[in-house]
């Protein structure tokens, strides 16, 4: 989730303790950018990349951006609030968590034959994708933090794994609760990562304008992501011998 950032009038721009005079400022896709007025033959933009900014706090009529190398650049504005929730909402926005999986919408398995990602990879992967729509679908901080229920997809995840077991065990009961065990077994990080991921919901809804809390969120949901991608190159084998 990321809304729309917008252009903002700088009546005062300070950077470092450095007063840089009035300018505007322009919250973009990756970066702030702070074109200053009356730059005279001096620097005539500021530029800070989202992911380095720390913490975005309010002053009197102004907002200070702390930076991770400790620069903070203080910007009074009439619009101060309106900038600050547009910073804090590009600095929230989160990374593209699937690019890097390896197992999802591959169309082959790790011994070259082909897949039907359209089956259970799909089913598998479903609620994951699911949510991640949702997050992008969500009008606010805590909304997108709720769209990775992490409850509900461990909810979601046994079910898958017991209806795959069902399936190939084709009515033998014994047959059935090995295979849950050994499924149950290929998911078990991918559980833990769950796990996990309820304790930073929890401490980033606190307080949805901390930063730190919030990025550990957002890594969180990237392990989650991750470890499923390699629990179902794990448990892949097993359904496909069946």
């Amino acid at each position: 989730m990321r809304e729309q950032g917008g252009s903002f009038a700088l009546t005062m721009t300070t950077l470092a303790g450095k007063k840089l005079g009035p300018a505007t400022a322009l919250v973009d896709e990756d970066v702030l950018r702070v074109l200053l007025l009356d730059a005279g033959g001096g620097e005539k933009a500021v530029q800070i990349r989202y992911d380095t900014v720390v913490g975005v706090a309010p002053g009197d009529g102004s907002v200070v951006v702390t930076c991770r190398d400790g620069r903070s650049l203080v910007v009074t504005t009439a619009e101060a609030p309106a900038f600050r929730q547009a910073m804090l909402a590009a600095c929230r926005a989160l990374p593209e968590v699937t690019r890097a999986l390896r197992a999802l919408g591959s169309r082959r398995g790790s011994a070259g034959s082909r897949r039907d990602p359209g089956d259970r990879e799909a089913r598998f992967f479903a609620p994951f994708i699911s949510a991640r729509r949702a997050s992008m679908d969500a009008r606010d901080a805590r909304a997108v933090i709720s769209a990775f229920d992490s409850k509900e997809l461990a909810r979601s995840l046994n079910a898958t794994m017991t209806v795959f077991a069902r399936e190939m065990a084709a009515g033998h009961a014994a047959r059935q609760r090995a295979l849950e065990a050994e499924l149950g077994d290929g998911v078990e990080r991918l559980d833990e990562s769950l796990d996990r991921l309820k304790e930073l919901a929890a401490a980033a809804s606190a307080d949805v304008d901390d930063l730190t809390r919030w990025r550990a969120w957002a890594a969180g949901v990237q392990q989650v992501f991750e470890a499923a991608d390699r629990a179902w190159v794990t448990i892949e084998p097993t359904m496909g011998s069946r």
